[in-house]
């Protein structure tokens, strides 16, 4: 069982009661669509193991945390209909309002784990939606593993080819596609430039998203601390959350 793997089981095996107020709840999102003979669900298990550093990282630091399991499935329409299983980008947010919303009855801080570039818009208004419309009174935090690692994210590029290549322990494709940036242009093409093979590059691209989780996490924990201290001060037990 490779690294990604374990990951991936210890997200969906581990969490055996709902724990309520356990500190920051750290949300996988992802998508299942072709990523050139890739892994279909190459997004989700990167956000997964993003996700678990983020967890044992809040944890290092003395904040507890509880990572769930992932949404598997993301927006995907440029997709739709030949190479994903995926839902409307309403369809995803009505999901995700729902899921959010119920997870901030039970914790305080909700961070947001994406591993798919297609989610992003939807998941931006998602969260404004519940804050600044609806009163959420959770903190939530957008993260995304490319922006971490400063990276305009491309599909299924090197990067993110070299990443799953050392996490799997296999090659993985080195895609080039042209039409996934704007909605007016009908169709997508992508053709395999190459194979990246497990090893230093994915090593050290895993070294530094760690660091960078490391240093997300300080901030987290920082903040979340300082909240508590305002709730417990004010003595109303909830304050108006900032847009992480």
């Amino acid at each position: 069982m490779n690294r990604v793997e374990e990951a991936l089981l210890r997200s969906l095996g581990l969490l055996t009661e709902v724990k309520a107020g356990r500190g920051v709840a750290v949300l996988p999102v992802g998508s299942v669509e072709w990523h050139c003979g890739g892994p279909l669900g190459a997004d989700t298990l990167l956000a997964v193991v993003t996700a678990e550093m983020l967890r044992d990282a809040l944890e290092d630091e003395g904040c507890p945390a509880v990572l769930l399991p992932p949404v598997f499935y993301g927006a995907s329409g440029e997709w739709s209909g030949y190479a994903a299983y995926g839902s409307s980008r309403g369809g995803l947010a009505a999901y995700l309002e729902g899921l959010l919303g119920s997870i901030a009855l039970l914790h305080d801080e909700i961070v947001v784990v994406n591993g798919h570039g297609g989610n992003t818009a939807t998941l931006r208004y998602v969260v404004e939606s519940l804050v600044f419309d609806r009163g959420l009174r959770a903190r939530v935090w957008l993260v995304e593993w490319w922006r971490l690692l400063g990276h305009q994210l491309g599909h299924m590029d090197r990067v993110e080819a070299s990443i799953l290549a050392t996490l799997t322990g296999e090659k993985q494709p080195v895609c080039t596609c042209k039409g996934l940036s704007s909605p007016y242009v009908h169709g997508v093409e992508c053709r395999v430039e190459g194979w990246v093979e497990p090893g230093e590059e994915g090593e050290k691209l895993l070294q530094g998203l760690g660091e960078a989780v490391k240093r997300l996490a300080s901030d987290v924990c920082r903040e979340t601390v300082t909240a508590r201290r305002r709730r417990s001060a004010s003595g109303s037990g909830t304050t108006r959350p900032s847009r992480g």
